[in-house]
């Protein structure tokens, strides 16, 4: 959310208890989410990690559990804008990098 209009951005966890500014212009602001998942356990359960990343480099991140018999979503919001603006979201997937352990799976959502 854009709170003042100096281009300044609060990203927040997934629970609202925490939070970190992110620099941008008036009109834009960008950053990488990564999804990481875990191996699955004996009854389907896979342990899950979050990211919000600038340059490869993680802002902040969220562990949880999920399971393989419940979809996971994620919704992308934004609040604190007057009621005459609006925004828009571009979401791309990318390939997973390379990694030197494959027994994870990684979604990149950004550049």
């Amino acid at each position: 959310s854009q709170r003042e209009p100096n281009a300044i951005y609060l990203a927040e966890d997934l629970n609202g208890k925490h939070s970190l500014h992110l620099g941008g212009t008036t009109s834009s602001v960008s950053f990488d989410l990564e999804l990481k998942i875990g191996e699955a356990s004996k009854c389907g359960i896979s342990k899950c990690r979050l990211a919000l990343q600038r340059n490869r480099q993680t802002l902040m991140e969220e562990w949880f559990d999920s399971s393989a018999r419940v979809p996971l979503r994620f919704y992308i919001s934004s609040s604190y804008f007057d009621k005459s603006s609006s925004y828009t979201v571009s979401v791309r997937w990318l390939r997973p990098a390379a990694e030197k352990q494959p027994t994870h799976s990684h979604y990149y959502i950004g550049r």
